[in-house]
């Protein structure tokens, strides 16, 4: 029973995570604001420096790519599945008795 209750515990936890979800006007506010980036990054002159269109080409890469992973974390989707679906799976097994 104990152990019932603190999986009771853990499930709630992880409904409260996935219910805390960033609203739709931040992530507007979000890509708002990485397109100002983007085109600022534009706006600068590189035409014949190769080192700076370099570090303009990474850093508007890095952007992009934390913008997707802001988005995975918020969806709590980072590498295959649900975060914490693996453990809930071996709970549920232990609870029927499978493991």
């Amino acid at each position: 029973m104990i152990s019932l209750r603190e999986c009771q515990g853990l499930r709630k936890n992880m409904i409260a995570l996935y219910e805390e979800r960033m609203p739709n006007s931040q992530w507007f506010i979000l890509g708002f604001l990485s397109f100002v980036i983007l085109i600022n990054l534009l706006i600068i002159p590189s035409q014949f420096e190769l080192f700076i269109s370099l570090l303009k080409g990474i850093f508007g890469s890095l952007l992009i790519f934390v913008l997707i992973f802001l988005r995975k974390l918020d969806r709590l989707k980072f590498f295959s599945g649900l975060i914490g679906e693996n453990s809930a799976r071996d709970v549920l097994n232990i609870i029927e008795g499978k493991r």
